[in-house]
């Protein structure tokens, strides 16, 4: 199969109104409070400066945070639609983004979410990642090649940049085989491929870690859980698109920070953190099919030493400083459009796991009301 990710994050037009599509299953409500996880993780793609990636404080590739935003909020309801299967929630999902912002904003984020969000509908709960991963399996286990011809239309839908061949079950012919088999051929060398190969391993065990590595060091307090460690990003989201200027005056991206785990856990600090253990553990795929293996090695080497100096300089001279290297990192990035779009998607997914997860003192997007 081609790879799926197939070079993410692609610019082209402006944002326009969205578009309805004919699919039933997405005219169904998604359950808002799941749905509000999935845009606050969308909005957390694009509100932490993330080095090569398009930001709020720093657009690049030809494409701006607000059509990050309008693409999150084009594509949920599809996306998240009850009892959609994967292949339809995809082609719909990718439908709206296309029709809203005439280019491929997203289609890294699709592809991990549209498994992981059916999954969430049949896990037990309360929901632990433990059950949700097991759950994901189960999906995954039973995708077949009505999933595999949808998910190829949506592939070719979003015309992603950096799309090859394949000598096998190329995303330019027919599927012969089911979806999760296809990305079983492509998983050595896409990252997105690999987690329907492996059960989203990297998603539940390598993102949800360095989420809880937040406290890691502090003496006397315990590692918080995944989606309490993001709790106030949700809280920082909302405050800002609900009332501007409360949240432009007392956030906390503004307020002092006392101690280096409280200055990492930040709303920049938390994403941050994901996005830089995911760059500096293996090659991104997207810069791997837009430059090369010898420039996706490179980044990733570079990653390893920033993140060690970001993590070290939040100790010695704080976070404003600890930024200033990143900042430079990320004009060189774009200066030679190297954009680390698979590690931004694999952010995005596991920042949607932790806002979703029941674990204790978090009300979580999947807690349900009593019934009357």
């Amino acid at each position: 199969m081609a790879e799926p990710g197939g070079g993410s994050r692609s610019p082209g037009a402006s944002v326009r109104p969205a578009h309805s599509d004919a699919s039933a299953d997405a005219r169904r409500p998604a359950d808002q409070r799941i749905r509000a996880a999935f845009v606050t993780a969308c909005h957390l793609d694009v509100d932490t400066p993330k080095p090569g990636n398009v930001s709020a404080d720093s657009e690049g590739h030809g494409m701006s945070a607000a059509q990050f935003i309008a693409s999150a909020e084009a594509a949920a309801d599809a996306l998240l639609a009850p009892g959609a299967p994967v292949g339809q929630r995809l082609l719909d999902a990718v439908t709206r983004t296309r029709a809203t912002v005439g280019c491929n904003t997203n289609l890294g984020i699709l592809l991990l979410v549209a498994p992981l969000a059916v999954a969430l509908e049949e896990a037990a709960r309360p929901l632990s990642a433990q059950t949700w991963q097991a759950a994901t399996e189960r999906v995954l286990a039973r995708l077949d090649i009505e999933d595999a011809r949808l998910a190829y239309r949506a592939i070719g839908l979003a015309n992603p940049g950096g799309l090859g061949d394949a000598p096998e079950q190329s995303v330019h012919d027919a599927p012969t085989v089911g979806l999760r088999n296809a990305m079983v051929l492509a998983a050595g060398r896409d990252s997105i491929a690999r987690q329907y190969a492996e059960g989203f391993r990297d998603i539940f065990e390598t993102g949800l870690a360095a989420l809880r590595e937040l406290t890691a060091g502090q003496p006397g307090t315990a590692a918080p859980s995944a989606a309490a460690a993001t709790a106030f990003v949700a809280g920082r989201v909302a405050a800002r698109v609900t009332a501007p200027a409360a949240a432009s005056n007392n956030t906390p991206d503004t307020a002092p920070a006392t101690t280096p785990d409280a200055a990492l856990a930040t709303t920049q600090g938390a994403a941050l953190n994901v996005f830089l253990t995911f760059l500096a553990a293996w090659p991104d795929s997207h810069i791997l099919r837009k430059h090369g293996a010898a420039v996706a090695q490179s980044v990733t080497l570079a990653a390893r030493a920033q993140h060690a100096h970001w993590r070290s300089a939040l100790r010695e001279t704080g976070p404003a400083a600890a930024r200033a290297p990143l900042d430079v990192w990320d004009a060189e990035l774009k200066a030679a459009a190297i954009n680390p779009g698979t590690s931004a998607d694999l952010t995005v997914a596991t920042l949607f796991v932790a806002l979703c997860l029941d674990e204790p003192g978090n009300a979580s997007a999947t807690e349900r009301a009593p019934e009357a």
